[in-house]
């Protein structure tokens, strides 16, 4: 259910609803939890892994066709595994938070088909995936104001 996911409702230049089929699609598990600091605030962490079943008619597959030669197709997707996690520092200043978050793919692999001089040549590409983001948020009176990179 996208609404229990409540990253789909910001801005769409951090999370793109194109790799909306690719995030969603995690089984796996998730470690999380909240740690106080005392004065200096607390800080909430989340620690996950788990396989990913990204389609081949989704967002992150049409960003592999668009990456292709001209005469590219695109095959097969192979699930990869991802690792990830994100902290959040509630600091003692009213309303600031700050915030990191990270995954790895190791092996992010897939498979597409060219057309050669001879025929159809089938190739496998396979890459390290890294996804790295900071927060920050401040809410005062009926305002939040957020920044993201």
């Amino acid at each position: 259910m996208d609404l229990a996911r409540t990253f789909i409702l910001l801005p769409q230049g951090v999370y793109d609803a194109r790799y909306r089929d690719f995030f969603v699609s995690l089984d796996g598990v998730d470690l999380f939890g909240t740690l106080p600091l005392k004065q200096a605030g607390s800080l909430a962490y989340e620690l996950y892994t788990g396989v990913v079943r990204p389609s081949l008619d989704g967002g992150l597959a049409l960003q592999v066709r668009n990456s292709l030669p001209i005469t590219g197709r695109l095959d097969e997707i192979r699930s990869p595994t991802i690792f990830g996690g994100q902290l959040w520092w509630s600091t003692p200043i009213d309303g600031l938070r700050l915030g990191a978050s990270g995954g790895f793919v190791p092996g992010f692999d897939y498979t597409f088909t060219v057309e050669g001089p001879a025929g159809p040549i089938r190739l496998d590409e396979k890459s390290d995936v890294v996804i790295l983001q900071y927060s920050a948020e401040y809410l005062w009176k009926a305002w939040t104001f957020q920044n993201e990179i």
